[in-house]
């Protein structure tokens, strides 16, 4: 069967990996994951005939789906266990379109609420100890979610230098996991609606030389988002909307909305050609004003 991976949890796909190549007889010879590009020679290969197994595991990257012999494999559906990981996924394609739903899987980031059992799914294979109160912190040190460019490989490495001490304290986990202000954008949200206006800007400053206006942009109409559902939420916002609590702000619902609404504007805007600098920074002063109103 062919399938067509994608997705920003590289650590998610090369689990699905492994436990799809446990189920292959003599790996050694009929399971093929060297890294290659899908091209004719790799596209051959996903035709030829298993040795000691009824199927080979066969996998292969491209760019996108316009590589020309994802059509083929499409076409001419391989009996063997075909998977390619496209860089980039384009669903308004044709090539996409004729792809079965059981042919594509997205390997999204986790959900907020899904770190914890990641982390103690680590902690039980280490003799280590942690405090409840240090656990919590763990969670809101790693900030997975505010921390575009950390995965779970990223995550999994640091829970491991930590699980290997014996007991593990909160400076042990300020000693192995950069500070968050400095490393993800969730900070800039925090900053903004606390209205500390002069390290906002600051730090502003320094992601915009490595960040773009939209994707901080969109940062902030994320958690805003989360904000106004824990207006909405009846019960424990947490376990309404499925994120941990020190990423839930206590805000009106009003404000919420006119924040919402002038980021979108920002992005739009961004999106039609203005300067994303000054965009956001405009965008930034007029946040400012709406959340100290009354």
């Amino acid at each position: 069967m062919l399938k067509i991976w994608y997705g920003e949890e590289p650590y998610l796909m090369s689990t699905a990996k492994a436990k799809e190549k446990a189920n292959i007889e003599n790996p050694e010879i009929n399971i093929v994951d060297n890294g290659d590009e899908l091209d004719e020679t790799a596209f051959n290969q996903c035709y030829e005939s298993a040795f000691f197994a009824d199927k080979k595991y066969l996998v292969f990257k491209a760019a996108d789906l316009k590589n020309p012999f994802i059509a083929k494999l499409i076409a001419e559906e391989p009996d063997n266990e075909v998977r390619i990981i496209v860089s980039k996924f384009e669903s308004n394609l044709k090539v996409a379109k004729s792809l079965k739903k059981e042919q594509v899987q997205e390997f999204k980031r986790l959900a907020d609420k899904d770190i914890p059992a990641f982390i103690k799914f680590f902690l039980v294979k280490w003799p280590t100890k942690v405090r409840e109160e240090d656990f919590k912190y763990l969670i809101s040190r790693i900030g997975y979610s505010g921390r575009t460019n950390c995965d779970l490989f990223t995550v999994r490495n640091w829970l491991q230098q930590l699980f290997s001490l014996e007991e593990v304290t909160k400076a042990d986990i300020d000693a192995v996991i950069p500070e968050e202000e400095s490393a993800n954008a969730f900070a800039l949200f925090r900053l903004l609606v606390d209205g500390k206006k002069d390290k906002y800007f600051a730090l502003a400053e320094r992601l915009l030389i490595s960040e773009d206006a939209i994707g901080l942009l969109s940062l902030l109409l994320s958690n805003f988002r989360i904000a106004y559902k824990a207006g909405l939420a009846k019960g424990s916002p947490e376990s309404e909307i499925g994120v941990p609590k020190f990423r839930i702000y206590s805000l009106p619902e009003g404000k919420c909305r006119s924040c919402m609404s002038a980021i979108q504007d920002g992005v739009n805007a961004v999106k039609n050609g203005e300067d994303g600098r000054n965009i956001y920074m405009r965008i930034s002063a007029e946040l400012m004003t709406l959340l100290a109103g009354a």
